[in-house]
């Protein structure tokens, strides 16, 4: 399962899924990996938001431990532009 590796990554942006179907009722999601990413710490990710390089969305992410949440094609740029770097 994929939330079993996120909790091992800890307050980082690691992996990025897309959420390839949903049930009826929105409750259960079916991803799949996309990107595994060079460690983004919480830290640097809120640094990006105030910095208004990556928008609000991501003001929680990597706080939990797995975060889903719906981001621009712009946001999903820089990502992997930070990542490279």
């Amino acid at each position: 399962m994929p939330w079993r590796r996120a909790i091992r990554f800890r307050k980082q942006l690691r992996m990025v899924y897309r959420v390839r179907d949903t049930d009826a009722g929105n409750h259960d999601w079916f991803l799949e990996e996309v990107k595994e990413l060079r460690p983004i710490s919480y830290a640097e990710v809120r640094s990006k938001v105030r910095a208004g390089e990556l928008g609000k969305v991501f003001d929680n992410c990597g706080q939990q431990g797995f975060n889903i949440k719906a981001i621009r094609e712009e946001d999903y740029r820089t990502v992997l532009s930070v990542a490279d770097r």
